[in-house]
């Protein structure tokens, strides 16, 4: 999530009105900006203070955050963790307040931030929801053609690729609920130098996955292989960064996913051989907030936004926070890892 926190904090310079972010005018008061995107199977987590300003956000470190669970105050948070001071390069995410309580399902969290001299004050709350459950997992190891974006701009090329079928079952369908997936693969190679014929092991960790042909991940318009000519560049319709979807395409809370990877390799191959490649991947999924959703559903046509158009409309970002700027949620993971046989 670090290239989302840099974003929100570009995105809080622009503006913000009760629940949502956009452009105001440059005279606009000064106010405390809130970015936490928080997991609820981590131990640890990170909150982010700063304050708003029209050419860079100014980073908050005599800030006070009060963290309750279900009304009872969990925490006192005042320590800002930040670099020695012999660091010379330093960016804003080197900042931040670290959060211990930990959080289960259903918990109703509520965080009041503030300046130690009382200046500037707000607050947020939100849920955290039932995570997803992963029923079956299928894979089918074909030679052909592979898209999408985020895994190679939505270009098309032949290849050897993997495509997972997850079978996914949500907790209820009383209400609409709010989901993200990522994938990682981690590498390792087993190459030997045909000159020298000595052994050498590389090992790469690499988060990538087409969703091109999922109808959820898709908004409902997933892709077929008869929307591709080879000898043109394709971009998908929709852009889903983040692959974020909704329930709104399961059925009996139930819904199978369509994700495809390929295999990657070392740079390199002209020097070594491989011996043999190992991969052992990690599917997550996590169930975010409404918030959360419209925020990354912002956060990814702002990543295909044209600044210099003066044509295009502005993205407006969602803003869940009282009396300030920016995006608080919990997410809640579920985890399935596996090896992943080419």
């Amino acid at each position: 999530m670090k290239k989302i926190f840099l974003l929100s904090l570009f995105i809080c310079l622009l503006a913000s009105c009760t629940n949502e972010i956009g452009p105001i005018p440059n005279d606009e008061p000064q106010k405390l900006i809130i970015n936490a995107l928080m997991n609820a199977g981590k131990t640890e987590n990170a909150i982010y203070l700063n304050l708003s300003d029209y050419n860079s956000p100014q980073i908050v470190k005599n800030g006070i955050i009060r963290l309750y669970i279900n009304g009872e105050l969990s925490e006192t948070i005042t320590e800002c963790i930040h670099p020695s001071e012999d660091e010379i390069y330093t960016s804003y995410e080197d900042y931040y307040y670290k959060v211990h309580s930990t959080f289960n399902s259903g918990d109703h969290i509520r965080i009041e931030a503030e300046t130690s001299d009382g200046k500037f004050r707000a607050e947020a709350e939100t849920i955290v929801h039932e995570p997803i459950r992963i029923l079956q997992l299928d894979t089918l190891h074909r030679t052909g053609s592979l898209t999408g974006n985020n895994l190679s701009n939505g270009s098309l090329w032949l290849s050897e690729y993997t495509r997972l079928k997850i079978k996914l079952e949500i907790p209820s369908n009383s209400q609409m609920q709010y989901y993200r997936v990522q994938f990682k693969e981690d590498y390792t190679y087993y190459l030997v130098n045909p000159e020298t014929r000595k052994d050498s092991i590389i090992t790469n960790t690499y988060w990538g996955v087409s969703q091109y042909y999922d109808t959820a991940l898709m908004d409902g318009k997933p892709g077929s292989s008869n929307d591709f000519d080879s000898n043109i560049e394709f971009v998908p319709p929709i852009q889903n960064y983040y692959r974020v979807f909704s329930s709104a395409y399961f059925s009996n809370r139930q819904y199978t996913m369509i994700l495809e990877t390929a295999p990657t390799y070392p740079w390199d191959t002209e020097n070594y051989e491989i011996k043999k490649t190992t991969c052992y991947a990690t599917l997550q999924y996590y169930a975010i907030s409404s918030n959360e959703y419209r925020y990354l559903l912002a956060a990814s046509a702002y990543n295909d936004h044209d600044n210099s158009n003066p044509l295009e409309i502005p993205v407006i970002f969602p803003n869940n926070i009282k009396g300030g700027i920016g995006i608080f949620a919990i997410e809640s993971p579920t985890e399935y890892k596996f090896e992943l046989k080419r």
